[in-house]
């Protein structure tokens, strides 16, 4: 499909959105998905595929500082301030592991 006007000399690939009655615009990522489906431009290179491990690595990472932090509370190993900082990032951690695996960054 060619779009006319003087910002849209590009074409469309992929599946076409779906707008339902009512509806006045294009939701974001499926307008995304058809501009670039398949552009291989877009795609990563090779030698960034050990960055795709990071957050499998994270989600691993985060389990043990939760298990860790569980632990220092039931024995009571450091101070209590120490302990509390620790739960904090521990929740920090799998806050943002939710967070990847909300948008779909795994």
């Amino acid at each position: 499909m060619q779009l006319k006007g003087p910002n849209h000399s590009h074409r469309l690939r992929g599946p076409v959105p779906f707008i339902a009655p009512g509806q006045t615009e294009v939701p974001p990522f499926e307008a995304a998905e058809c501009l670039f489906a398949d552009d291989e431009r877009l795609a990563a290179p090779g030698s960034a595929a050990p960055l795709f491990l990071i957050p499998p690595v994270l989600a691993c990472l985060s389990l043990g500082l939760l298990l860790v932090g569980i632990r220092s509370w039931r024995k009571r190993c450091w101070q209590r301030a120490w302990r509390e900082y620790y739960s904090l990032v521990s929740l920090a951690c799998i806050g943002f592991v939710a967070f990847l695996g909300y948008w779909g960054l795994f």
